[in-house]
């Protein structure tokens, strides 16, 4: 089965790489954004099939032929609601199929994790998007 398809919107690389890994092998990090600029810039033309490589340079569309359009947009627990208000908005009006999950400081605690911790973060991740599947 084909991975699915997401992109990220966070503030710290080096955790939005280790959760891209984690993520391995049923999802795909096409895409990775560490601004609410330059969220707002690529994400709407993304998810709406535009051929857009991530500033960051991280995502496997940066090295891509072909881009591929995510299905999901995951945020930092870290950015602030109206980050992810305005990020959500651009995107859903180019995309309105488009979904969005984030893992929260309450599910990380709640997953035994006492800070930004990628693989929990991932595995956290992994089953809300699963259960968003199902519905």
């Amino acid at each position: 089965m084909a991975p699915v398809l997401v992109a990220v919107f966070g503030q710290n690389p080096q955790t939005a790489s280790g959760v891209a890994d984690g993520m391995k092998p049923g999802y795909e990090t096409v895409h990775i954004c560490l601004s609410l600029d330059t969220a707002l810039a690529e994400l709407p033309a993304l998810f709406s099939g535009d051929a857009v490589k991530p500033a960051s340079g991280l995502g496997t569309n940066a090295e891509a032929e072909v881009a591929k359009v995510p299905k999901y947009l995951i945020f930092g627990a870290g950015l602030p609601a109206e980050d992810v208000a305005k990020a959500t908005e651009a995107v859903t009006a180019k995309c309105p199929e488009a979904k969005f999950v984030q893992v929260n400081k309450e599910d990380m605690i709640a997953a035994g994790a006492s800070g930004p911790d990628p693989k929990v973060i991932s595995e956290v991740l992994k089953s809300k998007i699963a259960e968003m599947e199902k519905a």
